[in-house]
Order: C-alpha cells, then sequence, then structure tokens
C-alpha cells in the first residue's frame, strides 16, 4: 500500500527531525502495463495526491515528491511524469515535469515513455527552501549536462534528481553521471531511488538512493533492494568553499559553434 509506506516514511523523517524528506520518481506507483500507469493518472488536485501533499502539514515538514502521474489536457491522452515540492503548509510550491523521456532498448528491455507521457518544456528552480534554491529534474534528464548547467545559471544550490533507473543502466552509470552533475555544477546532488522488484510486477529498480556533494564525495548510498529512511546533514557553506577554491562561474566560456570543426590534426596559430 504506498499511502501507508509513504506516510511512514514521513513519520520516521519527523522523528528524525529532517527538514525535508525526497521521494523517488513514481512515488504513486511504479510496475507494468503501461495502461495500468495510464490509468492510475490523476489531476494534481486530486484527493490520491493530495493525501500526500498533507503529510507535509501534519508533520510540519517540506517534501520532494520525485515523479507523480498526472494528468494532462493532451490531446493524444499522454500523462506528465511531474516533480512536485510541497511545503510545511501542504502547499504545492513549485512543479516539473521531465523533459527528457526514456525512449531506449536496455539489457532489461525496451521502454518508450514517450508512447504514454508528455515531455515537459519547463527547467524549474525552487528557491527559499531549508536547502536554498532547488534546481528540479527526473530520473532520465541526468544524461543531459546542459539541464544543470542552466539549472546552476538559475542559482539551484541543490539538484534533485528522483529516479527509478534499471538494473543494467544503473550499474553501468548511476553514480558516475550524480558525481559529474555534482562537480560540474558545484551544486549538492539529492538522488531520491526506487529499489528492488516492484510486485506484483516484475518491474525492477536499481536503488542505491544518492547523496553527493559539490567536490563529488558521496555523502550517503541507499540500498539496492529495500527502501527505507536515509537521514543526512547538508551544509550549505559546502557550496561556498567549493564554488571559492574552483570558481568554475567565473572561468567558464562561451564557445560559438561557428568555432568548432571537423579538420583533423594540431590546432594552428592565429
Amino acid at each position: 500500500d504506498y499511502a501507508r509506506r509513504i506516510a511512514d516514511l514521513f513519520a520516521q523523517a519527523a522523528k528524525a527531525q529532517c527538514r525535508m524528506l525526497f521521494l523517488p520518481e513514481a512515488f504513486d506507483w511504479i510496475g507494468l502495463p503501461v495502461e495500468e500507469t495510464k490509468s492510475r493518472a490523476v489531476p494534481t488536485t486530486h484527493a490520491a495526491l493530495t493525501r500526500y501533499w498533507d503529510l507535509c502539514k501534519q508533520h510540519s515538514i517540506w517534501a520532494s515528491f520525485g515523479g507523480a502521474h498526472v494528468q494532462t489536457d493532451d490531446p493524444q491522452k499522454r500523462i506528465a511524469n511531474r516533480h512536485v515540492i510541497v511545503d510545511p503548509l501542504g502547499q504545492v510550491r513549485s512543479t516539473y515535469d521531465k523533459i527528457h523521456l526514456f525512449d531506449v532498448d536496455t539489457a532489461d528491455g525496451v521502454f518508450k515513455e514517450s508512447d504514454f507521457t508528455q515531455p515537459g518544456r519547463t527547467l524549474v528552480t525552487v528557491p527559499d527552501t531549508p536547502l536554498g534554491t532547488l534546481g528540479l529534474s527526473i530520473c532520465y534528464d541526468v544524461r543531459f549536462p546542459e539541464v544543470y548547467t542552466e539549472l546552476r545559471a538559475r542559482g539551484a544550490d541543490v539538484l534533485l534528481v528522483p529516479s527509478a533507473f534499471m538494473p543494467s543502466t544503473g550499474k553501468a552509470h548511476w553514480e558516475a553521471l550524480l558525481r559529474a552533475r555534482a562537480i560540474e555544477t558545484q551544486c549538492f546532488v539529492i538522488a531520491a531511488a526506487q529499489a528492488g522488484t516492484h510486485a506484483p510486477s516484475t518491474r525492477r529498480s536499481y536503488g542505491h538512493s544518492l547523496v553527493v556533494d559539490p567536490w563529488g564525495d558521496v555523502l550517503v548510498d541507499g540500498d539496492a533492494e529495500n527502501e527505507g529512511l536515509l537521514a543526512v546533514t547538508i551544509d550549505l557553506e559546502r557550496i561556498t568553499e567549493v564554488r571559492t577554491k574552483m570558481p568554475l562561474a567565473n572561468h567558464r566560456q562561451a564557445v560559438p559553434r561557428h568555432l568548432f570543426t571537423t579538420q583533423q590534426g594540431l590546432a594552428q596559430d592565429p
């Protein structure tokens, strides 16, 4: 029962005096087939979702709901994969719809998220949270570094990457991608991840929820099979420390596309 399990996580987070809770992509339901996924989509104002927002108010805690299945007005009847930030009053502060959709052929199977999901078009930052300014994304977005470069340019301190990685892609790329995004942007990265087998379906997720600091150090690494609460302290001064010692933002050069060439060989003197 998703509602009971999420309520338990909120209670644990409150007991641990956490200021913000992070849930993974597809926190509201995950499995197969596609038609069932679509049938479970509801508006963000529907009681099936607002009961989760109410938990924020009940426990006086912020939360990142990493990816809800949400109805849209799309003529093709596609749904949105929506990341929702809710404050301790139970109010939705911001939402982000996943931009990059998972249309791939992997060792775990062939997936085409675009068949039933409408892609988002807008990058989103959320200021004035307990963790400064948040930069929102979801799962497959992590493979596109320009997303995070832009979120950093818009003032992000902490990048959120709620996910449901497949075991094969997770083993190969998960930690490397998250550490790279942290190092490139000099932001904290928080990646709440689905884990284990999602009964009664055969769908499996890689797990290993990670928190990475702005230097690329992994602060916490979650379980591969079981869900649970991972508590970690985020020191935002670490961002200032790293950015001061290595001021990447000041060193970044705009490189016009016309300067790129397909010519091979040594660079020429001007």
